[in-house]
C-alpha cells in the first residue's frame, strides 16, 4: 500500500514559495504521490458550502511547476471533471505533464455533480457520463499511437497525432466516485478506483466494481483502489481503524486528506500518522 498527501485546499493559499515548501516536505518526509483537488470554476447558489472558500489551483499548470522542483514524488489529480474539458486538449496537456515530471503523473476523472458549474462552462451535464467514457477511450488512443483515427458518438478524429509521445502509453486514467455507474465504470474501464467520499460499506463498494471487471473480461485484482483518510479530531486508535478498513479491501494506495490544518500542521500530523501505525 503506498501512501500519499494532499496539497491542503483549504490553507495553502497561492504563494508558489509555500506551495514548493509543501511539496518538497512531503516527498522528503517519504510520501507516495501528492493529490490536488480541483474545480475551473466552483460554480454553486450561494455561500454556504465551505467549499466555495478552498483554493483551487489549475491542476496540471500546477504539477508542471511542482515537477521541476521535485524528482520522485508522483503528482495526483484527483479529479478532474471531464465532461467539461476538451479530452484532445487534457490528453495533450497530460501527455506534457508526463514527459516533464518523467512518467510520475497518474490521473483521476469523473463526472461531477453541480450543475450550475456545468452550466457556468457551457457543458453537456445530461450526457456526461456517456461523454466521459468515451473521452478516456479518445485519451488513452492518443497516448498510446504516434496516429490516432477516432470515430464515437462525441468525437471525431479522421487522423491526427498528438505530436510529443508521453513517456507511460497510456497514462493511468483512475475513476472517481461512490454512485453504482462510478463503480460499475471503474471495473469496466478504469486503471483504479477513489475513493471521493467516506464510504460506509465498502467491501459492497469494492464487490460491484469487481462484478464490473468480471463481467467486461478483466482480471479485478488488476484494478487498483485509492482510499481516503481525514486525521482530524481522532485517535491514533482511529486511525488504525481507518487504515485496517482500507486494507481489507486491499487498497493499492491511501490519501491523508485535508482537514482544515496550516500546511506546516497538515504534514506534521500526516508524518505522525506514518509513525503511529506502523508505516515508518
Amino acid at each position: 500500500m503506498q501512501i500519499g498527501i494532499q496539497l491542503p485546499s483549504t490553507t495553502i493559499g497561492q504563494d508558489p514559495a509555500d506551495i514548493t515548501r509543501f511539496t518538497q516536505g512531503a516527498e522528503s518526509a517519504g510520501f507516495h504521490h501528492m493529490s490536488l483537488g480541483e474545480h475551473i470554476l466552483w460554480a454553486v447558489p450561494g455561500d454556504d458550502d465551505p467549499r466555495a472558500s478552498h483554493t483551487y489551483h489549475d491542476v496540471l499548470t500546477t504539477i508542471a511547476y511542482l515537477a521541476a522542483v521535485t524528482s520522485t514524488i508522483e503528482l495526483f489529480p484527483a479529479l478532474f471533471v471531464m465532461p467539461q474539458r476538451q479530452a484532445q486538449l487534457v490528453a495533450k496537456q497530460c501527455a506534457q505533464v508526463d514527459i516533464l515530471s518523467h512518467g510520475r503523473l497518474r490521473i483521476s476523472v469523473g463526472v461531477g455533480s453541480l450543475t450550475p458549474e456545468y452550466d457556468a462552462l457551457g457543458a453537456d451535464f445530461h450526457h456526461r457520463g456517456a461523454i466521459m467514457e468515451e473521452q478516456i477511450a479518445l485519451m488513452r488512443a492518443l497516448w498510446s499511437n504516434d496516429w490516432t483515427s477516432f470515430e464515437g458518438r462525441f468525437h471525431h478524429i479522421a487522423g491526427a497525432t498528438l505530436g510529443i509521445t508521453p513517456i507511460q502509453r497510456p497514462i493511468p486514467v483512475w475513476i472517481g466516485g461512490g454512485s453504482g455507474a462510478a463503480l460499475a465504470r471503474a471495473g469496466r474501464i478504469g486503471d483504479g478506483w477513489i475513493a471521493t467520499a467516506r464510504t460506509e460499506n465498502l467491501d459492497a463498494s469494492v464487490g460491484k466494481i469487481h462484478a464490473a471487471a468480471e463481467a467486461a473480461g478483466r482480471d479485478p485484482n488488476s484494478i487498483g483502489i485509492q482510499g481516503r483518510i481525514f486525521l482530524e479530531k481522532k485517535t491514533p486508535n482511529e486511525w488504525r481503524a481507518e487504515l485496517a478498513q482500507w486494507q481489507g479491501v486491499n487498497a493499492t494506495y491511501v490519501d491523508i486528506r485535508d482537514g482544515g490544518l496550516s500546511p506546516e500542521d497538515h504534514l506534521a500530523q500526516a508524518q505522525r500518522f506514518l509513525t503511529e501505525t506502523g508505516l515508518r
